[in-house]
């Protein structure tokens, strides 16, 4: 639990229909206030480039599936941010990191 807020992180290993693995992740976050926006670091590298809901960092290739949109910020590493914004009751963020 974070400032009211409790987050579950879940991992899954998959595998794609060619047998290369990969990893769906869930982030739920419940609350039963109103949370002041903050920015989720979905991924950092020397390399950013996509747009809203498809990315590659590097040899990364990461997919939003929910209906959260990115942005990136150059820098040493460079990252892709995702604004977060909490009403009362669970948002899920969920993502596909493929390698």
């Amino acid at each position: 639990v974070y400032q009211g807020t409790s987050v579950e992180d879940r991992f899954l290993d998959k595998l794609d229909s060619q047998g290369n693995p990969y990893f769906h992740r869930t982030l739920t976050f419940t609350t039963d206030q109103d949370v002041e926006p903050f920015t989720f670091r979905a991924a950092a590298g020397k390399t950013v480039s996509g747009e809203a809901q498809k990315w590659r960092i590097d040899r990364l290739n990461l997919t939003i599936l929910s209906d959260h949109k990115a942005t990136s910020r150059p820098g040493e590493p460079a990252e892709v941010l995702i604004p977060i914004t909490l009403s009362p009751g669970s948002t899920k963020l969920e993502l596909e990191y493929r390698w």
